[in-house]
């Protein structure tokens, strides 16, 4: 599953806000994210990783840079709490998923808590 992301994320390296195109890479993107979505899920399935989601209406994206600011306000107080974790996705809608160990998971639940009531 590492192998897949840094494939994608870590090199060759995200151009601007997005992700440098095949013509620039080589890499097949879409069949990459397909693998590690795989893998990823497969690792939920054993049991060595929970997948944690929450809804945060107030980080869906609308464009706006005060919107773009709240979203990466989010993210980084994330990664004050949990340093690197690079396994998250915030989608559009405010809908966030992520994917930690199991052992991690409570203590993820209580950020994910935490935010939620910060944001009501």
């Amino acid at each position: 599953m590492t192998a897949e992301f840094d494939t994608i994320f870590g090199d060759p390296q995200p151009a601007g806000n997005g992700i440098a195109s095949y013509e620039i890479t080589g890499v097949d993107v879409n069949a990459v994210m397909q693998r590690y979505e795989m893998h990823r899920q497969r690792l939920v399935d054993l049991g060595v990783l929970s997948q944690l989601t929450a809804s945060f209406p107030a980080l869906a994206s609308d464009g706006s840079t005060s919107q773009s600011d709240a979203r990466s306000d989010f993210v980084q107080r994330m990664w004050d709490v949990f340093p690197a974790h690079r396994y998250y996705y915030l989608d559009a809608d405010g809908r966030f998923s992520t994917w930690v160990p199991v052992s991690d998971a409570p203590r993820w639940q209580q950020f994910l808590d935490a935010e939620s009531s910060a944001a009501q």
